[in-house]
C-alpha cells in the first residue's frame, strides 16, 4: 500500500499541474483571448477634409462618416439592432444619443456586410436627439483630437452585440482671408474710365479647393463705422472666383466719384459641389472702406508766347474742367515778367 509520504507527492504534483496551466491561461484574459465573442463587427471611417461643424457629417452630399456593420452569427440569419454613438474631444465635450428615442431598425443578414448611408446616420448624429456634457458653440465641435464611436445594440433586448468601434480626426479651424489692397481707409483718386484692383492673401492650410466671395457695398455718410454701416448698406457687386484678386471694370456696377465704400471676402471650402464649413467667422474677413476722390486734372492747351525777346514777357493759355474756381473765367493768367536776357 501507498505511504502517505507518496499520497502527498501524488497532490502536489496535481496542484502544480493546475497551476501550471493557470499560469499559461492568465496572460490570455488581458489579452482577450477568452474574452467574449460578439455577433457583430462595427467599422467606422471618417473622410477628409474634416469639417467642425457637426451637421455637415450627414447632411452634404459626399459621406464624412462610414459605418458599416457585419452580422457574424451563424446560428442568425437576420440580427435587428440600433447604433449606440458617443463623440468625444480632447476639450472634455462629449456627446450620446438619447435613449427612449425611435431610431430605424437596421436589419442584419448573416454574412453580409450592411453599409450605412447618412439618412440611417442622421437620428444619431442630430441636436435634438443628443446628450450634451460640456461647451459646443453652436454645433461647432472643438479644435484637437475627436473621437466617433459607434456600437451596435440589439433592438428588443437592448445588450451589446458588438465591440464599439471608433475613428478618430484632428480637427482645425482655418482663418478666413486678410485684405490687402486697397487699403484700409485709403482715399482712391476717381477717374474715368475707374479701374480698381483688389487683392486679398489666403490664410488657410491643406484645403485642395477654395473659392472666394466678393462683396462691395456704398456705405452711407452717416458718421457710422465702416463696420457696423456695411451691414445694412446696398449691395454694389458680389462675385465669386477662384483668384485672390479682382480688377474692378467700367463693366461693372459703376463707382461714383466722392464716396464711401466698404468691402469685405468670403472663403468657402468645397468638397465637390458641397461647401464645407471650416473656417472662422463662417469664412468672412474683416470689413474694410475706401474713400474715391475727384482727382485735379492737369491744365491742357497751354500756349506760352514770346512777346518781345527786350522785355521777356510769357503769357500762358491754361484751360482746366476740374477746378474752374482756380483760373479766370477767361481761362488767362499772366504771368510776371521774364528778367532780360544779357
Amino acid at each position: 500500500m501507498p505511504s502517505k509520504k507518496t499520497d502527498m507527492i501524488n497532490s502536489i504534483k496535481k496542484y502544480k499541474g493546475l497551476l501550471f496551466t493557470f499560469l499559461l491561461l492568465f496572460p490570455l484574459w488581458g489579452t482577450g483571448g477568452l474574452s467574449q465573442t460578439y455577433p457583430v463587427q462595427v467599422n467606422v471611417h471618417a473622410l477628409a477634409p474634416y469639417s467642425n461643424q457637426l451637421s455637415d457629417y450627414y447632411t452634404t452630399s459626399r459621406e464624412k462618416l462610414v459605418v458599416s456593420l457585419l452580422n457574424r452569427d451563424q446560428n442568425r440569419p437576420t440580427l435587428d439592432v440600433e447604433l449606440q454613438m458617443t463623440i468625444s474631444s480632447s476639450s472634455g465635450l462629449k456627446l450620446q444619443n438619447r435613449l427612449g428615442v425611435y431610431y430605424p431598425t437596421i436589419s442584419l443578414t448573416q454574412g453580409v456586410m450592411t453599409r450605412l448611408t447618412q439618412d440611417d446616420l442622421a437620428p444619431y448624429l442630430q441636436a435634438q436627439n443628443i446628450n450634451q456634457q460640456g461647451y459646443m458653440n453652436q454645433g461647432k465641435l472643438p479644435d484637437g483630437m475627436v473621437e466617433f464611436t459607434f456600437q451596435a445594440i440589439e433592438k428588443y433586448t437592448r445588450k451589446a452585440v458588438s465591440l464599439p468601434a471608433t475613428a478618430r480626426v484632428w480637427l482645425t479651424t482655418q482663418k478666413p482671408p486678410l485684405l490687402s489692397l486697397p487699403s484700409n481707409g485709403e482715399m482712391t483718386g476717381f477717374s474715368e474710365p475707374m479701374n480698381l484692383r483688389f487683392q486679398w492673401t489666403p490664410q488657410h492650410k491643406n484645403i485642395s479647393q477654395v473659392e472666394y466671395e466678393f462683396e462691395l457695398r456704398e456705405l452711407p455718410g452717416n458718421g457710422a463705422s465702416a463696420q457696423s454701416a456695411f451691414l445694412y448698406s446696398p449691395v454694389i457687386h458680389q462675385e465669386r472666383l477662384l483668384y485672390t484678386s479682382l480688377m474692378y471694370t467700367p463693366m461693372m456696377p459703376l463707382i461714383d466719384p466722392d464716396k464711401t465704400y466698404g468691402w469685405r471676402v468670403r472663403a468657402i471650402a468645397k468638397d465637390g459641389a458641397d461647401e464645407i464649413n471650416l473656417f472662422e467667422n463662417g469664412g468672412f474677413s474683416e470689413i474694410w472702406f475706401f474713400k474715391t476722390q475727384t482727382n485735379c486734372l492737369s491744365p491742357m492747351n497751354c500756349a506760352a508766347t514770346v512777346k518781345d525777346n527786350s522785355i521777356g514777357e510769357l503769357r500762358i493759355m491754361l484751360y482746366s474742367t476740374a477746378r474752374k474756381h482756380l483760373f479766370p473765367e477767361n481761362g488767362k493768367r499772366l504771368l510776371p515778367a521774364l528778367p532780360k536776357r544779357p
